[in-house]
């Protein structure tokens, strides 16, 4: 009964062989486990064919052998065991404590005796990289726009100094004057091409030269503006962002860049936790231990997941928030925030 289970080489060591027993003896399809526990249905197959290589790291397939184990109502103590062995408890909180201490480490930014939480996944070394990036394409937009504005318009000649001459035979048109003091016939007459024509010509040249240069200064304001407005909502986002990495308190972890509604977890007993944004995006997955508490703050709507969902307490703004409207068989997943 594995609903298009995809089988793979079964090892006879493990926890596989008992739970796969165990869910077919309770006529449950692996497509039922895979919906109840949130886990694709390949994995729900790897764990039961004991597939280390199709498997995620240890320490997270003992938290999904434990969330299946509550699942069929079985013990998960021995489960694990057979899995590969839980880590004693000593190295497991000194290990946790390290990590701990790592992350606080890289994901923090003293800048003149601030320190600035940084969202996960985001290092100094990313942070200057990309202030880096905006600023070369700052100054290359700048760059851009003052040399389109300060080109300088074409000159155009002007055609009063640079008038060409008529000829005109006074024996081709009788009816042109002799110019003074020449002779009546076989003479040219020069005269300037607007006089020739009565046309103004110095001032309709001059005044389509002044109408091109007032259009190339139209253009290269509407540019400056357009830069100037670019450069101010870049600058408004990014302060927006370091502003609200600054308001994060000690010991919060931040699931988006901006926001401030609060999302607490206390653990009681061990229960798998998984935190998704609207486009299913993972922003905190882990084994919560008993005792530990769990401070987060974001951006809302925020998707949750509780692998056993008795052992955890859950609050949104510091109000409770019910699990059992949102959980079957253990297992609880809601969205907070909407």
């Amino acid at each position: 009964m594995s609903d298009g289970s995809v089988t793979s080489k079964a090892s006879s060591e493990g926890p596989g062989a008992a739970l796969a027993k165990a869910r077919e003896a309770a006529e449950i399809t692996q497509r039922e486990v895979s919906d109840a526990l949130n886990l694709p249905i390949s994995t729900i197959d790897a764990i039961e064919q004991d597939d280390r290589e199709r498997l995620p790291a240890d320490v997270f397939t003992r938290g999904y052998i434990r969330a299946y184990a509550r699942l069929l109502q079985l013990d998960p103590g021995p489960l694990v065991a057979a899995f590969g062995g839980e880590p004693q408890s000593q190295d497991l909180s000194a290990s946790f404590a390290q990590t701990t201490a790592n992350e606080r480490k890289l994901n923090s930014l003293s800048i003149s005796g601030i320190v600035v939480n940084l969202p996960p996944g985001i290092t100094p070394q990313r942070l200057l990289v990309v202030a880096g990036v905006l600023l070369v394409l700052i100054i290359l937009a700048i760059w851009l726009f003052a040399g389109s504005g300060s080109a300088e318009p074409e000159q155009i000649p002007d055609a009063a100094t640079a008038s060409s001459t008529v000829q005109v035979s006074a024996a081709d048109d009788a009816r042109l004057p002799p110019a003074q003091g020449s002779a009546d016939t076989g003479v040219a007459v020069a005269m300037p091409v607007a006089t020739a024509l009565d046309i103004p010509a110095s001032v309709e040249v001059q005044a389509q030269a002044g109408n091109v240069t007032e259009v190339e200064q139209t253009q290269s304001s509407e540019s400056d503006r357009q830069s100037n407005d670019t450069s101010a909502v870049a600058d408004a986002a990014a302060a927006e962002q370091t502003q609200a990495q600054i308001l994060t308190p000690p010991g919060v972890r931040r699931l988006t860049p901006s926001g401030d509604e609060r999302l607490s977890i206390e653990i009681t007993e061990e229960c798998w936790i998984e935190i998704k944004d609207p486009e299913g995006n993972l922003l905190y997955g882990n084994l919560g231990r008993p005792g530990a508490q769990l401070e987060f703050v974001g951006t809302p709507p925020f998707r949750v997941l509780l692998g056993y969902a008795p052992g955890a307490l859950l609050r949104y703004n510091s109000e409770p928030v019910a699990l059992g409207p949102h959980t079957r068989n253990n297992v609880a997943s809601l969205v907070l925030g909407q």
